[in-house]
């Protein structure tokens, strides 16, 4: 089979849990700064595979639900459950990689995501909404944030949890809508088997879903903004063709009166690249800022 498309693709990571070695950070921010890839044919390329491996990863965990998934997914020894696991150790960036990531997410019949509270998933959560809003098959393991819970060992903001909270439920709900079973992240295999059987009766099979350019103007404002940007990736998926004007969180960002981190001005910041490569593809990006205070 083959597939063509354009498309500009940020390639996909998770971050890990807290005490990473400055090497693994590294990796991973080199892996999200190389944003914008654009693919004209994949005749030369590997097959696309059936099912793509998405959500939160732990670079520091040995063994964990992409691991036992790849595990369960090669025990049925079946040619036709074929997968894509975008996680490369150790990562080396190059083109060629970052392309079949790219056909791989987007030839899937299913986007397998895992979403459990040790990251954020702001990219995550994009992806799966772009994902559906296209008509592309879908499952979904995840969790929702609760009060006490810590990402790189920094307490939630209030303003942030609830932007978390709202941003899953808001995905919870549009699952749903696609008629996506409802799986905890800690449900992971129950939801592969899922998949997989759904796979085995060809249940994945893309919407087409009727597309009307609306060339509304969605603006991402300076502040974490996660539902917004999680609107803007739907409308794009939908092919209303929307104008995003995307507003970068800046360097001292504050929130709840406290100064953000480095780290979480780069998990909201690199999920609007992100947007903005979709931005670009499938509707209009307009000029970026930013500002002091949000």
């Amino acid at each position: 089979m083959k597939v063509f498309i354009t498309f500009l693709f940020l390639a996909h990571v998770a971050y890990s849990v807290a005490s990473e070695t400055e090497t693994e950070t590294e990796t991973e921010r080199e892996r999200e700064r190389e944003s914008e890839i654009k693919i004209e044919s994949t005749a030369d390329l590997e097959e696309p595979k059936r099912i793509f491996l998405g959500g939160s990863y732990d670079w520091k965990q040995e063994r964990g639900w992409r691991e036992e998934i790849i595990d369960m997914i090669e025990a049925f020894k079946d040619e036709t459950l074929t997968y894509f696991n975008p996680i490369v150790k150790p990562y080396t960036a190059d083109e060629a990689q970052r392309k079949k990531e790219a056909i791989a997410k987007n030839a899937a019949e299913v986007l397998f995501y895992v979403l459990d509270t040790k990251t954020r998933g702001t990219i995550s959560v994009i992806e799966v909404a772009f994902g559906l809003a296209r008509g592309q098959g879908v499952s979904l393991a995840m969790d929702n944030f609760k009060d006490g819970d810590l990402v790189a060992d920094e307490k939630l903001t209030p303003n942030e949890l609830q932007t978390l909270q709202n941003a899953r439920n808001d995905l919870l709900e549009r699952s749903k809508a696609h008629g996506v079973p409802k799986f905890s992240a800690a449900q992971y295999k129950e939801a592969m088997t899922d998949t997989i059987q759904k796979l085995k009766e060809k249940y994945y099979v893309q919407e087409k879903l009727p597309q009307t350019p609306t060339f509304k103007r969605i603006v991402i404002p300076p502040s974490l903004s996660l539902m917004e940007m999680i609107e803007a990736a739907s409308s794009l998926g939908k092919g209303e063709k929307p104008t995003v004007c995307i507003n970068y969180l800046p360097d001292r960002a504050v929130i709840d009166g406290k100064t953000l981190s480095e780290r979480t001005i780069q998990d909201y910041n690199r999920a609007r690249d992100y947007l903005g490569d979709l931005a670009k593809e499938f509707g209009t990006l307009e000029a970026m800022g930013g500002q002091e205070n949000v």
